[in-house]
């Protein structure tokens, strides 16, 4: 026979079990910079000795709003079939400067922020090897003029 004081003792067990867990699930999620989901939080647990199973930490986790930062890796692909004009390789690979105002070279880089993509664009003058303007935009439409 299970008494009324037996059943609140054992809820308040539980609570203080589920509550324990709760902790050490964000201490492992905070230790590995919220990198590590609940199938490999629950691997690190379990090498540790707690016993837990991957199903209890994606619970708690989603109950708490816990999620691993995961990053897609971006692959960059370049369209070389294309009917837009190319440019002239004027340079033909000769990199030495004959004066200046000869020979201007630009690059983008593309960035990764948590608002999107950002282009950094440069210019630099070849024979002094000054950068003549960088700009920043979110998106690429509209010229390299700042």
């Amino acid at each position: 026979m299970v008494t009324l004081n037996g059943l609140i003792d054992q809820k308040v067990i539980n609570k203080k079990k589920r509550e324990k867990m709760d902790k050490l699930i964000l201490r492992t999620h905070l230790e590995f910079k919220q990198r590590y989901g609940s199938i490999k939080i629950a691997k690190t647990l379990n090498k540790r000795g707690v016993k837990v199973s991957e199903r209890t930490v994606s619970r708690i986790m989603t109950k708490n709003n816990w999620k691993s930062c995961t990053v897609n890796k971006y692959k960059a692909t370049t369209n070389s079939n294309h009917k837009h004009p190319m440019s002239d390789n004027v340079l033909d690979r000769q990199f030495m400067a004959q004066s200046p105002n000869k020979a201007w070279v630009t690059d983008i880089t593309y960035i990764p922020t948590n608002e999107g993509w950002l282009y950094l664009t440069s210019v630099m003058e070849y024979a002094s090897k000054e950068y003549q303007n960088l700009l920043k935009k979110y998106k690429m439409v509209g010229s390299i003029e700042p």
